[in-house]
């Protein structure tokens, strides 16, 4: 079994929004980190205009991943990861 892993990630403010409202459950990546289902990730809230961090955190677990091949959309390097949050 894989050991489970915690990705740092940046998210700008309009994205991370809409994930600490609980609206969006999901986040697509390039799939550059070997992304495993399990696997932790903190989403950090990052200014994108000003070039900060804003110091807003989300904890999230990885539920599920869609990747390429997949006959419903060509993902090519990225990935859409299920994500399960709390603050």
């Amino acid at each position: 079994m894989p050991k489970m892993i915690t990705h740092n990630l940046k998210t700008w403010p309009n994205i991370f929004e809409e994930m600490y409202k609980g609206n969006k459950s999901f986040d697509i990546r390039e799939n550059d980190r070997n992304f495993q289902i399990g696997d932790q990730i903190i989403l950090d809230e990052y200014d994108n205009i000003n070039n900060t961090y804003t110091g807003r955190h989300l904890h999230a677990k990885i539920t599920y991943i869609m990747k390429s091949p997949n006959p419903f959309v060509e993902l090519k390097n990225k990935v859409i990861l299920s994500l399960k949050y709390w603050v």
